[in-house]
């Protein structure tokens, strides 16, 4: 369940033009699991890969009572400006606030009760910038800023010290840097994408039950792609456009835009 307000102006501050995105969303999602489990002893039967049975029987399976529930509720509030510097030269920022609250309860099958819950707001960013060189090409940086926190994924925690998911431990943060070209060729009938890029996350799980758990500084990969894509006169780039900014979970998992758009 999600309500959200959006505003668009386009306005200018002497000789500069944006076009500003704002806005607020209230959120509420959930999910309930209910457990299974086999029944009897019984399993399926040995396969024959020559002779497969398509009507095979065997196995059987009630709700055994492992059951569980996980809601996050989420307040945001984003930003999100494009400066126009004359003709070629755009610059991009964006803000995100998200403040959640996630509640987890779940029973094992053994009759184990778990009543965890976890609240908190995060601050996500991103600023970039696009540099036209003519009406076919364009070069183009981007930095930005996302945080998942425990629970983000799935709606779950838990109290385990090696998990992810357990509200004692900070939400794990990425930073993305990244930077390439743009080509339209042919008439603007092919379009070519380069870009190098790099992501850092810090706050992931590392250790062991002997040592303890704990968070790492830091780990990264560097990457680069090339794409190409046919385009449309009247539809456009045959490939989805990338909004502004998105949620990427189901809070403050806002993930923000590979490139500034062009």
């Amino acid at each position: 369940m999600a309500d959200q307000l959006n505003l668009r102006m386009d306005f200018a501050t002497g000789a500069v033009g944006h076009s500003l995105s704002t806005g607020v969303e209230f959120t509420r999602e959930q999910q309930e699991n209910a457990g299974v489990g086999v029944t009897g002893g019984s399993s399926w039967p040995n396969a024959n890969l020559y002779d497969p049975d398509w009507n095979v029987d065997g196995l059987t399976w009630a709700h055994n009572g492992a059951d569980s529930r996980g809601r996050t509720d989420t307040v945001s509030a984003y930003a999100f400006d494009t400066l126009k510097f004359g003709p070629s030269l755009l610059v991009v920022g964006g803000v995100r606030i998200d403040h959640y609250q996630t509640e987890y309860d779940a029973l094992s099958a053994a009759g184990v009760v778990t009543d965890l819950e976890d609240s908190d707001t995060l601050f996500n960013w991103k600023l970039g910038a696009v540099y036209k060189v003519g009406k076919a090409v364009s070069i183009y940086a981007d930095y930005a800023v996302s945080q998942q926190p425990p629970g983000g994924s799935n709606f779950q925690l838990s109290s385990a010290a090696n998990n992810a998911n357990n509200p004692n431990m900070d939400p794990q943060k990425a930073e993305t840097i990244e930077a390439g070209t743009k080509w339209a060729l042919a008439d603007g009938a092919l379009a070519l994408d380069v870009a190098i890029f790099q992501t850092d996350v810090t706050n992931e799980i590392t250790g062991n039950a002997a040592d303890g758990y704990l968070r790492t500084a830091g780990s990264g990969s560097r990457a680069w792609r090339c794409r190409r894509w046919a385009t449309s006169p009247t539809t456009g780039p045959s490939r989805p456009a990338t909004p502004a900014c998105r949620r990427a979970c189901s809070t403050a998992r806002w993930s923000p835009p590979t490139a500034p758009t062009t």
